[in-house]
């Protein structure tokens, strides 16, 4: 296993990965490498195996001084999928890895060239999820073997088309076209492999998380809310906070999660100065914000009640003083209420936003940010928050994307006599 960790650290180098890495204090990635080759063994792993690795991903956590390294198998420069390592480095030693890297890969491929093209593996999959692809969609461009393609009227959002290698039933890899479609027709998401040689989708998971409201004998996770150490946080948030740009909000302010839990109250300056340092309303890291409306570097909340997607530009507008004082009536429709809704859900996206930075959820880390001012990580993927979108009844769902694409919060408006007497909320 010796001459693994060369082999790794060639590889690398060959990339392009670790020479900027290594110009900067590397022990933490040594140190990284340096398990991955002892581990190999006792993971049952060849040298073939690790002969192929590529750095994935490195963050940085500020909050506990680890550095969290993830690693990719590959076969042929080809990544097998999911097959991630992550190795968390601190105070110089591992204190803690997963391994999920296959073992014997040479002997189990079945291929390194494929039969489709990318353009066929979109139509392959989008024919498998109902859709109708012909001439709906065009190559925007290609880099480093990712080819982004217009999602047209088969996807709301761009489709990057990747190979990949695809764990199967029998024990077999099989070469895969690797894609997603953001469904035009619902809020799903939808991430597929498909397969590179036959066109059959051999696996497919959805992004979009739901939560199924009405679903007989439904059970909520009792961790539904915030517990003692996050209230800490929304407390340390607004003591940090400088002043960022003065914007005020009317709102049920956290910790109070509902209008039966208490009333609302007038929040100033509520954005972290680490975490949003130039306000919620930036996008541009200069001081001033570009957005007098419910919109900003992290989030961007809008009215949907035709539920396509599509901000109408009436969004409640702050004026030069960001101020979002908008009446609530919760005797009247909703429609009657929609400033003070969007102006809730851009406030509480925003605070979601603060708070899980604090944790380690940073630039980095892939969060959801326009601007990454600098930070790392990929940018231009605010959260797009439609609210009273009409796409549905007596529930909400958030699209969880890769670092690069915009997550999605959809709220919906309730029917409270279509509600069931049979949900657990816990």
């Amino acid at each position: 296993m010796k001459r693994t960790f060369t082999n790794l650290f060639l590889v690398l180098l060959g990339l392009g990965i670790s020479s900027g890495l290594f110009a900067q204090s590397d022990a933490p990635l040594d140190i990284a490498l340096r398990y991955l080759q002892e581990q190999g063994e006792a993971w049952k792993l060849s040298d073939g195996d690790l002969r192929d690795v590529k750095l994935r991903d490195r963050v940085y956590s500020r909050h506990n001084g680890t550095t969290h390294f993830y690693f990719n198998q590959r076969y042929a420069g080809i990544e097998l999928y999911n097959a991630i390592n992550g190795v968390h480095v601190q105070e110089g030693e591992v204190k803690f890895a997963t391994n999920r890297f296959q073992s014997n890969v040479a002997e189990r491929v079945n291929a390194t060239e494929p039969s489709l093209s990318p353009a066929e593996a979109i139509e392959a999959a989008a024919t498998h999820l109902g859709l109708v692809p012909q001439g709906q969609f065009r190559l925007k461009g290609e880099e480093n073997q990712r080819y982004t393609f217009t999602g047209g009227a088969i996807s709301n959002s761009d489709i990057t088309v990747q190979l990949v290698y695809q764990s199967v039933e029998g024990g077999k890899l099989r070469l895969a076209w690797n894609l997603a479609l953001d469904m035009p027709n619902s809020a799903d998401y939808w991430s597929l492999r498909v397969d590179a040689l036959s066109g059959l989708v051999l696996d497919q998971n959805n992004w979009t998380v739901y939560c199924s409201f009405d679903a007989p004998e439904h059970r909520h996770g009792s961790d539904c809310g915030l517990n003692a150490a996050q209230l800490d946080q929304v407390t340390a948030n607004e003591e940090r906070s400088l002043s960022v740009d003065s914007a005020s909000y009317n709102v049920y302010a956290l910790p109070i999660e509902a209008p039966n839990d208490g009333e609302r109250s007038i929040v100033t300056n509520p954005a972290d100065s680490m975490a949003s340092p130039f306000g919620w309303h930036d996008t541009d890291g200069i001081e001033g914000p570009e957005f007098t409306i419910t919109r900003g570097n992290n989030v961007h909340a809008y009215l949907d009640a035709s539920g396509d997607d599509t901000p109408m530009g009436d969004e409640p507008d702050g004026g030069a003083d960001l101020n979002f004082d908008f009446p609530i009536d919760l005797e009247l429709a909703p429609e009657e209420n929609q400033e003070a809704a969007v102006t809730q859900l851009f406030y509480l996206n925003n605070m979601m936003h603060d708070i899980a930075y604090a944790y380690g959820f940073d630039e980095e880390a892939g969060n959801f940010q326009a601007n990454n001012y600098g930070r790392g990580g990929l940018g231009n993927d605010f959260v797009n928050a439609p609210a009273q979108d009409g796409g549905g009844q007596n529930n909400a769902n958030f699209s969880v994307t890769p670092d690069g694409l915009n997550g999605r919060m959809q709220m919906y408006l309730w029917n409270i006599h279509s509600s069931t007497p049979s949900h657990l909320h816990s």
